[in-house]
């Protein structure tokens, strides 16, 4: 800052400061009200409130200007995208399975499409959960029993997800195809629940 621009600010600030205080005097000499709004009580005030409401509520909805669709990146859609994406690249990963029966080799690069497909399905599987608890997190109550609807998405959902992250750590080898085949299950039984 140039001291040319500072110089002009310094006067700027010094006369609004020596303003504001005849500004106030005078308006108390003159018995000025600055209260512009009267005093409400609290029950005026939720009446007025509930009354904005309702009249904005009609008008934005006869708006024509106003979609009446759904967006299509809200909270809930995006945990939606996410969990049948998961479930998604789990069935990829089963039909990119590898076969070494026989002893035959299988090519790396499908290997490696494999085992994209599996990472992909549980990083999705994952985002989905961290995404439902943040979107859903007042549905979850185990007050409501560990049978209610929506428990038990949450409940399958992350077991799903443990399945996939479990074949995924595995590397092709001992429960490899059981916890996938397991967690896409458990995944499409948590999605079927709330859909």
């Amino acid at each position: 800052m140039s001291s040319k621009s500072f110089s002009r600010l310094t006067i700027l600030a010094c006369t609004m400061a020596a303003t504001l205080p005849l500004f106030a005097a005078s308006a108390a000499a003159n018995e000025l009200d600055l209260n512009l709004s009267p005093i409400l009580t609290v029950e005026e005030t939720i009446l007025l409130a509930q009354a904005d409401a309702e009249t904005n509520t009609a008008l934005y909805a006869a708006d024509p200007r106003v979609s009446q669709e759904k967006s299509l990146l809200s909270g809930k859609r995006i945990h939606q995208y996410l969990g049948f994406g998961s479930l998604l690249f789990a069935g990829l990963a089963a039909v990119t399975a590898t076969d070494s029966e026989g002893g035959a080799q299988v090519s790396s690069s499908k290997k490696n499409l494999h085992r994209a497909m599996g990472l992909t399905a549980a990083a999705l599987g994952g985002a989905a959960i961290a995404n439902g608890f943040y979107v859903h997190k007042d549905d979850f109550n185990l007050d409501n029993g560990w049978l209610d609807p929506d428990n038990m998405h949450v409940l399958l959902a992350i077991a799903g997800t443990l399945g996939y992250a479990i074949a995924v750590s595995t590397k092709g080898k001992g429960i490899h195809a059981g916890a996938g085949a397991g967690g896409a299950a458990l995944m499409g039984l948590g999605i079927a629940l709330e859909w």
